[in-house]
């Protein structure tokens, strides 16, 4: 059997979708590249935190009507039109769709630092409890239309699911049976 040369697997990068994901646990270290960005595409951003657990959880009542209200608040003032919200307790994801590469920029760091403030009940100006509120930088992914987007919507819904209190295996057997139909 013949080896494969090292120019052979390059070549079969050509073929992978690269470009439309950034952050989260892929990417570690400081970024090389700029987040893809396209006017034509939605975007998935999740909003992970290890400190949303108990009395920090972003489904808390106090905490679900603020964080919906900051989201909103700074999607109109960025001009972002929000799809999907879902609040999974630790984490965030949002279908949204951006004009411009800045105002996406803008509406991801001052919702994440907005959110963490509010959640560790911190002020401006003061030290942070923690040294690091959010897991990972916010994972952001190019939904383009068709089966791509139909698989977002799918997961969020059961994200959605699992945060209201459906196990894994029974929101996938929920959601199997919307689908046969």
């Amino acid at each position: 059997m013949k080896k494969k040369s090292k120019t052979q697997f390059k070549q079969l990068k050509l073929f992978r979708k690269e470009g439309i994901v950034f952050g989260g646990n892929h990417q570690k270290g400081n970024p090389t590249k700029k987040r893809p960005f396209s006017k034509k595409c939605d975007v998935h951003l999740v909003l992970k935190s290890k400190y949303a657990v108990g009395e920090r959880s972003f489904l808390r009542v106090h905490n679900r009507k603020d964080i919906k209200a900051i989201i909103e608040r700074y999607a109109k003032r960025f001009y972002i039109s929000i799809k999907r919200n879902i609040n999974v307790g630790n984490h965030i994801h949002l279908l949204i769709h951006t004009p411009t590469p800045q105002m996406q920029r803008r509406f991801l760091r001052t919702t994440t630092a907005m959110i963490a403030r509010h959640v560790m009940n911190a002020h401006k100006g003061s030290p942070s409890p923690v040294k690091q509120f959010w897991d990972a930088r916010p994972f952001t992914r190019l939904v383009h239309w068709g089966r791509a987007y139909r698989a977002v919507i799918c997961y969020l819904s059961l994200n959605s699911l699992e945060a209201i209190g459906f196990t894994k295996a029974s929101a996938r057997e929920y959601m199997g049976t919307f689908s046969t139909a």
